[in-house]
């Protein structure tokens, strides 16, 4: 069962110089007349006048014939006779009241009427449009491929209708729609906002209720106050019927194929209301004339079958003679090709084979035997009869010309489909970013994200060696990256400031790590000797001699001292203010991937015991550790531990949680998804977890369930090693190289 869904928009602000109105109508059938199928007619009228009672009665006195008559069944009448009924009353109607009208008021009178009148009866159309009411069909091109729009006024007439002083509507166009295709029935003001590549994609991507309620909330903003709006949005689906469900698949199998798409059957057939307005003279004259040029044309027609006829006998012999020079001088040539090819294969094989050992004979008499080919060949052309040199030489030229031009027409053949199929790959690709952006529109970030990945995959064939497509790959990869970022959250960070360069004090350090204190900035790195801290007051670099402590690991304990863990699993002390370094005590057992400081304990993770262990402080360091993970988990290449009361472990590309000692599920939505990450910041009054991945240079940030807010973006960088964020100033510090930098935050 066939059902028709619709949804109007009707936007008429106080200052607008237009009128707006939409009407729709129920037909109701009798039962002998297909009473399962939808009916309806619709009506958009807009009239270029401001908004009064005089243009709002004219209106309703004009479409208000639709009423009685839709009321009724059709009374035995064909739907095209029933719609051509009623585009004759409204004409009448708009003649008697324009004409009354004219005679009391000519000043502002008849005022510009643009409308449109369409009946849907099941799956066929008939409408009448007159001005600037625009209809547009939005398809699909294959049956799970994407929706095209074509505007089906300039397709049926090819120019605009308008009404006249005589009537409204002049020509009714009917066809055929499919079930899932959308008819869009639009003033040209809604033109002025989107573009049809945009309605396109709005419309069809879901309910025509949805679609509607989307274009006015993209158009409250924008829209001109002066500007009202007018739209229908209408879609034909399909309800299941007790029918169809009884119908088996073998029966299904044997159903014909449908047309490719409904576009072939819509433009179908043009009629012209004036023949219910005007005598039959009219067309018995156009009738006249078309019969006159139909003789003419028969006469002529017999006059140069007469001269074929007189000609043809003289003709043929001509052309018999021609014809058999050309086969004499064709089989020549035959002759010659298959006897040089014969040559050549018994030349091959003597060489190949070296058969009775006359392949160094066969090779020294090559100048030789060619020669005498040549001459025999000129011999025998010579002694040809004049006309079959002639002719000769004719099928030479003609076969090279074929030959030249078969060249030329498969080269042109190839530049056009090579053309034929960029083309298509730059609609594909349009496509998928049109898709990509009316998805974000509805929030649907699954299907964005794939369609940009397919954009990204079409757009990665295609071929950049060519000079002349540079401009066209630049503006498409310039636009896909653009939506990537947005789709994405990514922020692009240009604008770093360089705080210190620690090269300044040593040409030859390597750091890997920097810890901030309350005064300033404590660098490290487990292949350097030393221990630099950096006072951000008066910018002067302090160095600490470190031995062979190599300290790996390190983290704040407080203020202004640092826990350094060394690859020997010894742990020491550094405060910043003194510049000491001392060792002190912690038992452990296994070697610590990462440590921090959580309310005076200090946590390790350490992948070797598949364990995170908390320790107790003591007054020469910290106590042996206690298992804090309950159950089974794997924690092997852990990266780095954060804990908020909540412990995070972030291993390879997944991060783990655990709340009282069991995991919690946690998954991170990001794309493109992270690959190898090496550390995780958070604290306790941070509401967000932030990821540092090198190899990609971002810096992602995650609410506490996951969900991505930004990424943070540094394709400039060379080398980032660590992080930390003070979110206070919203700003994060970033170790590259030897480099410390800085850039200020966007998300809080």
């Amino acid at each position: 069962m066939l059902k028709i869904e619709y949804s109007k928009i009707s936007i008429q602000p106080d200052k607008s110089k237009t009128t707006c109105q939409i009407f729709v109508w129920d037909l109701f059938n009798s039962k002998e007349q297909n009473e399962e199928l939808a009916c309806k007619v619709f009506s958009l009228v807009e009239i270029a006048s401001l908004p009064n009672r005089k243009i709002n009665n004219l209106v309703e006195e004009i479409f208000g014939e639709i009423k009685p008559i839709s009321s009724q069944n059709f009374l035995g009448k064909t739907p095209e006779n029933f719609f051509e009924n009623l585009v004759q009353r409204i004409n009448y109607r708009y003649v008697e009241l324009v004409g009354e009208e004219e005679e009391t008021d000519s000043a502002d009178w008849p005022p510009k009427i643009n409308a449109l009148l369409l009946l849907s009866i099941g799956k066929n159309i008939y409408f009448v449009q007159s001005g600037k009411i625009r209809p547009f069909l939005i398809y699909r091109t294959k049956p799970d491929g994407g929706y095209k729009i074509m505007d089906i006024s300039e397709n049926a007439s090819g120019k605009e209708n308008r009404a006249n002083n005589i009537n409204i509507f002049n020509n009714i166009v009917s066809g055929k729609i499919n079930i899932g295709d959308y008819l869009l029935l639009t003033t040209e003001s809604l033109l002025d906002y989107f573009s049809l590549e945009k309605l396109s994609n709005i419309v069809s991507a879901s309910s025509p209720r949805e679609a509607s309620r989307n274009l006015k909330e993209l158009l409250a903003g924008p829209a001109n106050p002066h500007t009202s709006f007018g739209s229908l949005v209408i879609k034909l689906k399909e309800e299941e019927a007790k029918e169809e469900q009884e119908i088996n698949s073998d029966q299904k199998n044997n159903l014909p194929a449908p047309s490719q798409h409904s576009m072939e059957k819509l433009l179908g057939t043009v009629a012209d209301t004036e023949k219910f307005l005007t005598p039959s003279m009219h067309m018995n004259l156009g009738s006249t004339f078309f019969n006159f040029f139909e003789k003419v044309k028969t006469s002529l027609d017999r006059k140069e079958n007469a001269i074929k006829n007189i000609s043809q006998h003289n003709a043929f012999k001509i052309i018999s003679k021609i014809s058999k020079k050309t086969v004499s001088a064709i089989a020549i040539l035959a002759r010659g090709f298959f006897s040089a090819l014969i040559g050549i294969f018994k030349f091959l094989f003597i060489v190949i084979t070296n058969k009775n050992g006359k392949r160094k004979d066969v090779i020294i008499s090559i100048p030789k035997n060619l020669k005498t080919k040549i001459n025999n060949i000129k011999t025998k052309l010579l002694s040809l009869p004049r006309s079959s040199q002639i002719s000769l030489a004719v099928v030479v030229i003609l076969f090279s010309i074929f030959l030249g031009t078969t060249v030329v027409a498969y080269s042109r053949y190839k530049n056009e489909l090579a053309l034929k199929n960029l083309n298509q790959r730059i609609e594909d690709i349009q496509t998928q970013k049109n898709l990509a952006e009316a998805s974000i529109i509805y929030g649907d970030q699954v299907t964005a994200v794939n369609s940009l990945r397919e954009a990204e995959k079409l757009l990665a064939e295609f071929p950049k060696d060519d000079p002349k497509l540079n401009e066209t790959y630049n503006s498409l990869n310039n636009d896909i990256q653009l939506l990537g970022e947005k789709i994405r959250n990514i922020k692009r960070i240009t604008d770093l400031a360089i705080i210190v360069d620690f090269k300044e004090e040593n040409q030859e350090t390597k750091l890997d790590k920097f810890i901030l204190s309350k005064t300033g900035i404590i660098a490290l790195g487990k292949e350097s000797s030393s221990i630099y801290t950096y006072n951000i007051k008066d910018k002067k670099i302090l160095k600490k001699q470190t031995d062979n402590l190599a300290p790996a690991l390190a983290c704040l304990k407080d203020e202004d001292t640092v826990l350094l863990y060394g690859v020997d699993q010894k742990l020491f002390e550094f405060n910043s203010i003194k510049n000491s370094l001392k060792q002190i005590e912690v038992a452990s057992e296994s070697n610590v991937d990462d440590m921090t400081i959580y309310n005076q304990k200090l946590y390790t993770v350490s992948s070797e015991a598949n364990q995170v262990f908390k320790h107790s402080p003591t007054i020469v360091g910290f106590a042996k550790g206690t298992p804090w993970i309950k159950g089974e988990v794997n924690l092997e290449n852990s990266k780095s531990i954060a804990v908020d009361g909540t412990i995070y472990v972030l291993k390879n590309s997944e991060l783990l949680k655990f709340a009282n000692g069991n995991k919690i599920d946690l998954s991170l939505t990001i794309e493109p998804a992270l690959f190898a990450p090496t550390k995780i910041w958070t604290s306790s009054e941070s509401s967000y977890l932030y990821i540092l991945e090198p190899s990609s240079k971002r810096i992602a940030v995650f609410d506490k369930q996951g969900k991505l807010k930004i990424q943070y973006l540094f394709e400039q960088l060379d080398n980032p090693k660590d992080f930390s964020v003070l979110e206070k100033e919203k700003k994060i510090y970033l170790l590259n190289g030897t480099q410390m930098l800085s850039f200020d935050i966007t998300h809080l």
